[in-house]
C-alpha cells in the first residue's frame, strides 16, 4: 500500500471514531453546578426581610457601566440601574433601580464565567477563590482592561473574597456597602 494513502486512511479511521463519539454522547445532558450563596449575592434577605445592597450591587456599579460588562460586546455580562437593561423590563439606563430578575441575570452570569472553578470554590468555602478568574481580573492579577478594581483587603475585595467563601449576607453586605460609599 502506498504510504500517503496509509496515512490518509488512518486520518480517516481517526476522524471516524473522533464523530461516532460526539454523535453517541447525549446533546440533551445537563450538569449542574454550585456557586456561593445566592443570598450574599442578590443582597435578597432569606427569611423575607429587607433587601440589603451585596455583591450584585457592588459589581453593577463598578463593573456594570456601558462601557464595561454592562456592554452586550462583553462574555461577562452585568445588567442594572446603571448600565445595560433587562429588555424585558423596558427600564433605561439611570432610570428605575436594578429589577430582581436582573440581579438574578447578575448572580447567574458571575456563577458562569468557570463553572467548575466555581463549583470548587464553592465547595471548598472559598479556599480555592484566589484562582477564580472573577477575583483575579478584579485586582489586576490577570489582565484586565478595566485595569485594577479592587487591592486585596479593602471593603470591594472584601465584599467578592466573603461571597466567594460563602459568608452570611449579614457579613458579606457591610464589605459591600462600604465599596460603594466610595463610589
Amino acid at each position: 500500500m502506498n504510504p500517503r494513502f496509509a496515512i490518509v486512511a488512518v486520518l480517516l479511521a481517526a476522524i471516524a471514531s473522533l464523530a461516532s463519539g460526539c454523535l453517541g454522547a447525549d446533546a440533551t445532558a445537563t450538569q449542574t453546578f454550585k456557586c456561593p450563596s445566592r443570598a450574599s449575592f442578590t443582597g435578597e434577605s432569606p427569611d423575607g426581610g429587607a433587601d440589603v445592597l451585596a455583591v450584585s450591587a457592588f459589581m453593577e456599579r463598578r463593573c456594570g457601566t456601558l462601557d464595561c460588562h454592562g456592554s452586550t460586546l462583553r462574555p461577562m455580562r452585568l445588567l442594572g440601574k446603571f448600565g445595560l437593561r433587562d429588555p424585558a423590563s423596558k427600564n433605561i439606563t439611570g432610570g428605575a433601580p436594578t429589577t430582581h430578575e436582573e440581579i438574578d441575570q447578575n448572580y447567574s452570569a458571575v456563577c458562569n464565567v468557570e463553572p467548575e472553578q466555581m463549583d470548587k470554590a464553592a465547595a471548598d468555602f472559598g479556599q480555592s477563590a484566589e484562582k477564580l478568574l472573577i477575583l483575579q481580573k478584579a485586582r489586576g492579577v490577570e489582565g484586565h482592561k478595566g485595569g485594577t478594581i479592587v487591592a486585596q483587603g479593602t471593603p470591594g475585595d472584601d465584599c467578592l473574597l466573603g461571597w466567594l467563601r460563602g459568608d452570611k449576607l449579614a457579613d458579606v453586605a457591610p464589605h459591600c456597602q462600604a465599596a460603594l460609599g466610595g463610589l
